[in-house]
């Protein structure tokens, strides 16, 4: 036999229901666009970028897909892998000091976020600008260069059914 449903089991209920959407909805933030899905994404850039000047590989690949992190265990040391993954100007082979320079001087221009994938834009001190690829995985952000779900192909060439310039 179950209780009655009085006001304080009904109350019991809205608050449990209330405690679940609250959930839901903190969940779901983070596949959006607000302010501060932004700057989590930005901060994953930023720490790798410390990372890289700092020449911490291990703090490196922390927020990188396992694709991408062979990119540096690959490389001669971790600035080259870095700058392989960042692609800001110069060669991956560079003078290591000038590697250094050029992650301690990058900033993060612009990070865009939607649904768990993004771009993140850095700007080296000589202007050289690098796109990265951003995608969330178990709520964290990394860096996915190459992405982890490959881009669509592009669509086939449009063939015009008009006569070209000379009639052809």
């Amino acid at each position: 036999m179950t209780a009655p449903a009085g006001p304080g089991r009904r109350l019991a209920a809205l608050a449990v229901a209330g405690v679940l959407a609250a959930a839901a909805g903190c969940g779901d933030e983070s596949w959006g666009r607000s302010p501060v899905v932004q700057e989590q994404a930005r901060g994953a850039i930023e720490t790798w970028l410390g990372a890289c000047s700092e020449e911490d590989g291990e703090a490196a690949v922390e927020v990188l897909t396992p694709e991408t992190e062979k990119l540096i265990f690959s490389a001669p040391s971790v600035l080259a892998g870095c700058q392989r993954i960042a692609r800001l100007g110069l060669p991956p082979d560079a003078d290591p000091k000038q590697l250094k320079g050029q992650f301690e001087t990058a900033i993060v221009e612009r990070v865009d976020v939607d649904a768990g994938f993004g771009t993140a834009v850095l700007r080296s001190a000589n202007g050289t600008a690098s796109e990265l690829q951003l995608e969330l995985d178990t709520g964290r952000w990394i860096l996915s260069n190459p992405p982890l779900v490959p881009p669509p192909p592009p669509p086939p060439p449009e063939q015009s059914l008009l006569p070209g310039p000379n009639g052809t």
